[in-house]
């Protein structure tokens, strides 16, 4: 899909205050993802878009590592995890996009994770290299991505949702990239009250479930219409997220 960063920030960071309360599906991914990681000790962690520490809480609480690195995009989300870990010395945070990890990383970890961010990336070949050179030989790569198949009702009216990478092109990237893994797709099923309530809870978590143009007000109106004439029922409005867990390795 087509990825604005400076766009990706902003909502984000927009929504650094309210993330927790509201990211029930991520917070259930970022769940089994942390119960993929190896029960041993790890020397250097990396978190790649950790947000507001959904992940990195249940990593630090549960396993054992010498230094973990937080990285987020948002500096007004990694502040919020920052507040959480920061009288912990093995802790320290890296604001940057880490699409382009610098050269002093190289098989430098021991461990990356990451919930809930890949499907963010412009060039997921590259990163999936990069990272692969930032692992040390007995590393790994454990990561959660969003994938085709999300948010499968909003595409339906009217293309207006995201392109997400397909599954098919997830293992492809994989290959290329040479590493040896296990791939893991799910989906899940989330109602609410109404559509708007939906919308809402895109804005808590910085979601960007649609397209990136602005919308009048009668289109509002009329998605509204027709995404409850379409997938409301006695449950409430559905909403379909599909996802994808990756455990990776050096070969």
């Amino acid at each position: 899909m087509q990825i604005d960063k400076q766009k990706v920030k902003e909502h984000f960071s927009k929504a650094s205050g309210t993330y927790e309360n509201s990211a029930c599906v991520q917070y259930a991914m970022a769940k089994t993802l942390n119960g993929m990681i190896d029960e041993r000790e790890y020397d250097s962690v990396l978190e790649i878009g950790c947000g507001t520490g959904v992940l990195s809480q249940l990593f630090v609480k549960k396993h054992s590592f010498l230094s973990l690195i937080l990285n987020d995009l948002s500096d007004s989300m990694l502040e919020v995890c920052w507040q959480k870990f920061k009288e912990d010395d093995r802790i320290t945070c890296l604001q940057a996009d880490a699409e382009n990890l610098p050269e002093i990383y190289k098989n430098r970890f021991s461990l990356i994770i990451s919930n809930a961010c890949f499907q963010w990336f412009k060039d997921l070949n590259g990163v999936l290299l990069n990272l692969k050179n930032s692992l040390k030989k007995d590393g790994s790569l454990i990561f959660s991505t969003f994938i085709e198949g999300n948010f499968q009702e909003i595409s339906r009216i009217g293309n207006v949702g995201l392109k997400y990478l397909d599954e098919k092109s997830l293992r492809q990237s994989l290959n290329s990239s040479g590493l040896d893994y296990e791939l893991i797709v799910k989906d899940e099923i989330q109602y609410f009250e109404s559509v708007r309530e939906m919308l809402r809870s895109f804005k808590k978590t910085g979601v960007t479930g649609l397209s990136n143009s602005v919308w009048t007000r009668s289109q509002v109106l009329r998605f509204i219409d027709e995404y409850e004439s379409l997938y409301k029922d006695e449950k409430g409005v559905r909403l379909t997220w599909r996802y994808a867990f990756v455990k990776a390795r050096l070969p």
